[in-house]
């Protein structure tokens, strides 16, 4: 399974966002759920810091798309407070690795 993701390769403007492929193809790790993410914007506290103009900025490159909504697809044998099923919501402050079908920790 593949996915994209949208990278910040440096401070500035559009120019540094950039829309990479990648493998989703692993199973989650214990303590991760995989979602299939239907929807993800880029909201102001991304933009600031795609600008370099926040007051936490992310080292690069950095993906961007902290909130979304999908379904979750799979989960890591660990985790309790999550089960498989359709239209969830996501506001991630830790790190997202995939965008489209991302693994989260939580």
């Amino acid at each position: 399974m593949t996915g994209v993701r949208l990278v910040l390769t440096g401070y500035g403007g559009y120019d540094k966002m950039k829309v990479e492929t990648v493998d989703c193809s692993e199973s989650p790790q214990r303590n991760e759920v995989l979602v299939h993410v239907r929807a993800s914007g880029v909201n102001f506290v991304e933009l600031l810091c795609r600008q370099g103009m926040y007051n936490r900025i992310p080292k690069l490159p950095a993906v961007l798309g902290l909130e979304a909504s999908g379904d979750i697809l799979m989960i890591g044998e660990d985790v309790t407070k999550f089960k498989v099923e359709p239209v969830v919501c996501v506001s991630l402050i830790t790190t997202v690795l995939h965008v489209t079908d991302m693994l989260s920790r939580f």
